[in-house]
């Protein structure tokens, strides 16, 4: 899950995200998560039609979805951030399916208005949809709800350095608040890939230092949307 396209802030069509995951490196399922505030409305209605028509039983499962951000704070000119609402971090939204996947946005590309994120969050009841917190988003998990979430990563490939052992202690510090709080969560691997290779990450392709991706695995009964889709909602997933 979580891998971004020219569509926001990544390299690489969604096309070919797609037929790397499943041609190259054998994934089962992948799901898109490029930035909602940098995609129009036309950008979303390719994204979903891409995506119904890669998916495929038995042999490949692909998830619409984006990145909510949740911007709270606003660029002012002389490069310096101004905070504008707590934290709530960023997260992905992941549908079933394209029927009933509208796209919902907290902030633009310029971080010049927000939302509450619990309002957005309401819109998503009684669809068939589910929130994944990214963990790498300075907001550490702010926000838990057991209808919409089901797993979250307890590792992100996001501008992780293995040299910096501090972040392995910040991203288990904030797993274990999650579960200390009573959240019901799967723990998985999130990647938030920007080169388009799912599983071959360098983050960014002008990046010289090579790390495998983060990556999840679920147990399901077959490959179909709706069997990940459930054993997903179940948690039976790991990093």
């Amino acid at each position: 899950l979580h891998i971004h396209t020219w569509r926001s802030d990544g390299v690489g069509t969604l096309d070919y995200v797609y037929t790397y995951a499943r041609d190259i490196m054998g994934l089962d399922f992948i799901g898109h998560g490029d930035h909602a505030q940098y995609m129009s409305d036309d950008d979303w209605e390719d994204i979903k039609a891409l995506t119904r028509s890669m998916t495929e039983p038995g042999k490949f499962v692909a998830f619409p979805g984006f990145e909510l951000s949740h911007n709270p704070r606003r660029l002012l000119p002389n490069g310096q951030f101004k905070t504008i609402v707590p934290y709530y971090g960023d997260k992905n939204v992941y549908y079933l399916n394209e029927d009933e996947a509208p796209i919902m946005r907290v902030t633009d590309r310029y971080r010049s208005y927000h939302a509450r994120f619990r309002d957005i969050a309401d819109q998503l009841r009684g669809l068939d949809a589910m929130i994944v917190p990214h963990i790498h988003a300075a907001g550490v998990m702010t926000y838990y709800d057991p209808e919409l979430v089901w797993i979250i990563e307890a590792f992100s490939a996001h501008h992780f350095n293995i040299k910096r052992e501090r972040n392995y202690e910040w991203l288990e510090g904030v797993t274990q608040g999650c579960l200390g709080a009573g959240w019901r969560v799967g723990l998985v691997g999130g990647s938030d890939n920007h080169n388009a290779r799912a599983s071959q990450d360098t983050y960014y392709p002008w990046q010289h230092e090579f790390r495998r991706d983060s990556l999840m695995a679920v147990l399901a009964p077959e490959l179909t949307r709706e069997s990940t889709w459930d054993a997903i909602r179940r948690r039976h997933v790991y990093a």
